[in-house]
């Protein structure tokens, strides 16, 4: 994770006549009754819930790979948590508002965990208010994360590489709440967003996402290459020139399995990021 906050503006309104626009639909199932998402409330849901959050249950270590970025398993955990909180605070407030980006930190380094095993880690989480620009700093936070399930290359199938694309950086979110939105660092793509240049977003993206910057390999098995399919515009309601946000269709392709395999996907980027201190 880099050490600096720079979250900026949010998407434009502006209809494209080429890059088509996501309409962005909550349902209701209760979801009317709930507490908004504001920033008073995220202080509130930490005072409720306490500021211990534990995983137990599968996850995606192996214990016989061949180990190829160790230090890399910081950002599975992050965003193991961010998903556990955002899972948490989706009971209690209406998350799929879409202004907020979060982030969770961690005070230790995370390296080489294996299967089995019970780790304990300290740290903090970062939310961004993507309409004042404000951000609320949760600090004081206790993390207990145990992989319940013991498995080995052998077992890897296709569950397995869709759980690790979506801990990588959610490439299987799939869904309408922001905190579990693909966060990337590409400025440059936002005005081609903002034009309605899709060809070009999406050529971009396949260089992008096939750079090692935003893959998160621990082993030669989990390495992949990604083809980008289609991108379209998504839409949030914030009024703000800069920042963007795409509905991304990929294929990620893992070759150095005994059989390769294929995952198709469907997630919501944005182009900014939340950095830690």
């Amino acid at each position: 994770m880099k050490k600096i906050l720079s979250i900026l503006a949010a998407i434009s309104l502006s209809a494209t006549p080429t890059l088509s626009v996501v309409a962005c639909g909550n349902g209701d199932n209760g979801y009317s009754k709930l507490r908004d998402l504001t920033d008073e409330n995220i202080v509130l849901f930490f005072d409720e819930v306490g500021k211990d959050f534990s995983y137990e249950g599968d996850f995606v270590f192996l214990k016989d790979a061949e180990k190829i970025g160790t230090a890399n398993s910081y950002n599975l955990i992050s965003n193991l948590f961010i998903k556990k909180i955002n899972e948490l605070m989706s009971k209690k407030f209406k998350t799929k508002e879409k202004n907020y980006m979060g982030g969770v930190f961690f005070d230790e380094k995370i390296e080489d965990l294996k299967p089995l095993e019970e780790y304990h880690f300290t740290g903090y989480a970062k939310f961004v208010n993507l309409e004042t620009r404000k951000v609320i700093t949760i600090k004081g936070l206790n993390f207990t994360f145990k992989q319940t399930n013991d498995i080995s290359v052998k077992d890897i199938n296709e569950k397995i590489l869709k759980d690790y694309l979506g801990y990588s950086n959610n490439y299987t979110s799939n869904n309408d709440e922001s905190l579990t939105w693909s966060l990337l660092d590409e400025f440059r793509l936002e005005e081609p967003i903002k034009n309605g240049e899709k060809d070009k977003v999406r050529d971009e993206l396949d260089i992008a996402l096939n750079d090692d910057y935003y893959k998160t390999n621990i082993y030669k098995e989990y390495e992949y290459k990604v083809v980008v399919s289609d991108v379209e515009r998504y839409e949030t309601g914030l009024k703000y020139e800069n920042q963007k946000f795409a509905r991304v269709n990929a294929s990620f392709t893992f070759s150095n399995l005994r059989e390769a395999k294929t995952i198709e996907t469907s997630f919501v980027m944005s182009t900014r990021m939340v950095y830690s201190n």
